[in-house]
């Protein structure tokens, strides 16, 4: 698999994979040693795997899917003589309960971060602001998200991630359960 300098392989369902974490799997991955930053639920969320391993041998009985996914990867590699490093906790979107932690988490993350004005713009031009008054509460400002995100905006509202709460205010929904 590969020559050089390895693979990193990112999961499509983890959207917050920092990238400290990524620039630490490529520099193991030109080693001989695997790099995986493990999942909440057992799967993982990102995997960095040394050059020149044999494919079929390091991914054989891994059980995907499944909350023993990242430790039958590890079994998979150590079993092969790789040795294996772990890295940060990732949190990947399987359901809609996933998303609605990632929509908190980003809320959270947003409301604690400070503030940097680099281009001169005031706060109202900000696309996504925080209500402080609820640690769920999101507000959207509706002109610059329509005029920038049209497609995904009308995609949120139809399957009821966002709704109005009051004119001209929308909220993330926490009604929806999975």
């Amino acid at each position: 698999m590969g020559s050089g300098c390895g693979v990193v392989f990112l999961g499509m369902d983890s959207p917050e994979i920092p990238t400290s974490e990524v620039a630490r799997a490529l520099y193991h991955a030109k080693s001989r040693c695997a790099f995986l930053c493990p999942a909440d639920d057992g799967g993982y969320g990102m995997l960095g795997v040394p050059p020149r391993i044999d494919g079929k041998k390091v991914f054989q009985g891994v059980r995907w899917s499944s909350e023993l996914t990242a430790v039958s990867q590890i079994k998979a590699l150590t079993d092969n003589g790789i040795q294996i490093l772990l890295g940060r906790i990732m949190y990947d979107i399987d359901v809609f309960k996933d998303l609605m932690k990632l929509a908190e988490r980003l809320c959270d993350l947003r409301k604690n971060s400070e503030k940097v004005d680099c281009c001169g713009d005031n706060e109202s031009d900000d696309v996504l602001n925080i209500d402080s008054r609820s640690p769920f509460t999101c507000e959207l400002n509706l002109q610059k998200f329509r005029s920038s995100c049209s497609n995904t905006w009308n995609c949120l509202i139809k399957i009821g991630l966002i709704r109005e709460d009051r004119p001209g205010i929308f909220v993330i929904s926490d009604d929806n359960s999975s």
